[in-house]
């Protein structure tokens, strides 16, 4: 698809085509997005943004506005990802494009819940859940409801955030979306991990590395190494536990991968932690922080709660080993 959309972009730029040049950065910033490329997306969404307010393009100006604020979510940047979404969401309504529309409600209410606000934030995902089904974008349909299930579930609410993952999961393979598919198996994983369905989430892990690998998404590999790591330590198989982080942190050891890498860390000293190794689980905890210095790391998200749990898991060690 890169290759493609590259020749493309020449194409548009040797012939002067403005407006086919913003829409190709526009996919290219967007397939970036997707292979976990931070800074080169910002990079051509930027240049889109450009062009499209120069040719007065406001669907493209939208979905570009949107981009950036995905890239800010994913960094932790909530306000600037709250500005640009609203930008995109007073675009859409003003062209009354309710598919558009749909997606940004969605995406306000992820911001809600990284600032911990789970009932607007479901109050949200619900209403892009209706424009959806109504406009019939059964691919956002898919997106929304892994959303939703993670405040569900959030909430304690297990049996309807599971049914969330599974309807996402139908709806993408329905669709032939590996990522989505993959996407789905990665939190149902993680939601069978957490309520002690170990093999269910080893399985699921599993079929979502296969996916990850195919599509080329080297920082959800990577995560889901990570996850799956400290899933066959806590059963006592060390040995392949380690292997598994070890990959994976391979795979994040850029900067475009920080938060990813950091949760792998955690787990990396919760694993060092199961195998009987305080002083190694230790030093992994310093570089942790050493990294965290420079992050913006929310209270309610995946990678506060790991550092969270990881620092207990620490402290408890320390305490019973005495001074």
């Amino acid at each position: 698809a890169g290759q493609f959309y590259r020749q493309a972009l020449a194409i548009h730029r040797e012939v002067g085509d403005r407006r086919g040049e913003g829409m190709v950065l526009t996919n290219l910033g967007s397939l970036l997005i997707h292979q976990g490329n931070v800074s080169e997306s910002r990079q051509h969404y930027q240049r889109a943004l450009v062009i499209h307010r120069e040719v007065e393009n406001r669907t493209s100006e939208a979905n570009v506005l949107y981009g950036l604020g995905r890239l800010y979510l994913k960094q932790g940047q909530i306000e600037e990802a709250e500005r640009h979404f609203r930008q995109a969401l007073a675009i859409h309504r003003s062209g009354e494009n309710r598919s558009g529309e749909g997606v940004l409600l969605a995406s306000l209410g992820a911001v809600y819940q990284q600032q911990s606000d789970t009932e607007a934030a479901e109050q949200h995902f619900q209403r892009a859940l209706s424009i959806s089904r109504e406009s019939g974008n059964r691919l956002t349909e898919g997106n929304i409801l892994l959303l939703l299930g993670t405040v569900q579930a959030e909430r304690g609410e297990a049996e309807a955030s599971e049914r969330s993952y599974q309807q996402a999961l139908s709806i993408h393979r329905d669709l032939g979306s590996r990522s989505g598919e993959g996407d789905a198996l990665r939190h149902l994983g993680a939601h069978h991990a957490a309520h002690g369905r170990t093999k269910e989430a080893e399985q699921h892990y599993q079929q979502a590395l296969i996916i990850f690998r195919e599509v080329g998404a080297p920082h959800l590999e990577g995560a889901v190494l990570g996850h799956l790591g400290l899933l066959l330590a806590k059963q006592g198989q060390h040995h392949s536990a380690h292997e598994h982080i070890q990959w994976g942190e391979r795979l994040l050891r850029e900067p475009h991968h920080r938060m990813v890498l950091v949760e792998l860390l955690c787990q990396r000293a919760q694993l060092e932690h199961l195998a009987g190794t305080p002083e190694a689980a230790r030093d992994t905890f310093a570089e942790i922080e050493r990294e965290v210095q420079t992050l913006h790391v929310q209270s309610n998200s995946s990678l506060a709660k790991a550092l969270a749990e990881t620092r207990t898991l620490l402290n408890q060690s320390r305490a019973r080993s005495g001074p």
